[in-house]
């Protein structure tokens, strides 16, 4: 996808936005009045309007204007995308800021989210601008350390988590079903935990695969494999647990882009500038994690 990452709409303008998110509902409704609802997005898209006004009722306009003529032509209108400020909505505090849906998964990668809610209900919108610098992450209240604990990808709002139980793996004996792996040092590994095995050369029974622990012994445990294995030397690595609570504080910008291909504009007779609306859409973006 085209996109400017260092490019965020001028803020002067964006300030004046009026939109936020769009949901998209289709509503059946019988003889009798009574309807369905049916879901059609499981993400929303957000649609701002910048009244031409904004421009000229700045206090420099005409500079105003000229900054917006240069994004718009650098942008080229609609072919680029880049980041917008949603003053209404850009930031996550620990009660609203989650990765993913805020508990572990066993797994390394996870989407920066805000949690919408309330009386039990909860919408998570997926992030995938947050702002370079903000990010706290916590896990189970503790404030986590960038690049010892975890990092970030700007660009797409994933948190990748570095292991807190790295094993090296000297054996497996497989049973039907079954594998018993065996570590070169006493694991600390137990019943339950999500493990992740990679570094297996020419095995993709188990390599890069997700398992959980279960027959846990100082020096080894079991895993279910679909197919019999042998004997490798691999990496184990353990990451957040479903009883570990994610949550983050950031600010965010919104991936966007201009829903025109033309800045209609021109001087009145008295020597103000005058503009059409501009409009500017939200980009759609796939999860990351």
């Amino acid at each position: 996808m085209s996109f400017i990452e260092n490019a965020r709409f001028p803020e002067d303008l964006s300030v004046f936005a009026r939109g936020g998110m769009e949901f998209r509902t289709n509503i059946i409704e019988n003889d009798g009045g009574f309807e369905q609802r049916n879901r059609n997005w499981t993400q929303t898209r957000s649609i701002y309007s910048i009244d031409a006004g904004a421009v000229t009722k700045q206090p420099d306009g005409a500079l105003s204007f000229v900054n917006l003529q240069n994004f718009f032509n650098a942008c080229q209108g609609k072919f680029y995308g880049f980041r917008f400020k949603d003053f209404n909505d850009y930031t996550a505090s620990t009660t609203t800021g989650r990765l993913g849906q805020g508990v572990g998964t066993g797994k390394m990668t996870y989407q920066l989210t805000k949690r919408y809610f309330v009386s039990g209900f909860n919408f998570y919108r997926d992030i995938y601008k947050p702002v370079s610098a903000t990010l706290k992450v916590y896990k189970n209240t503790v404030l986590q350390t960038l690049t010892t604990h975890y990092t970030i990808d700007y660009t797409t709002g994933v948190v990748s988590f570095i292991s807190t139980n790295t094993k090296n793996l000297s054996g497996i004996t497989t049973g039907g079903s079954t594998a018993t792996i065996t570590t070169s040092l006493a694991h600390g590994y137990t019943n339950g935990q999500i493990i992740y095995i990679s570094g297996v050369s020419g095995n993709t029974a188990i390599n890069n695969k997700y398992f959980t622990v279960y027959n846990a012994t100082e020096f080894t445990f079991d895993i279910i494999v679909s197919n019999s294995i042998a004997s490798v030397l691999a990496t184990i690595s353990l990451f957040p647990q479903p009883t570990d609570v994610l949550t983050a504080e950031f600010e965010f910008d919104i991936p966007c882009r201009f829903d025109i291909d033309t800045l209609n504009a021109g001087f009145t007779t008295s020597g103000l500038i005058e503009l059409d609306n501009i409009t500017i859409v939200e980009l759609r973006m796939k999860s990351y994690a």
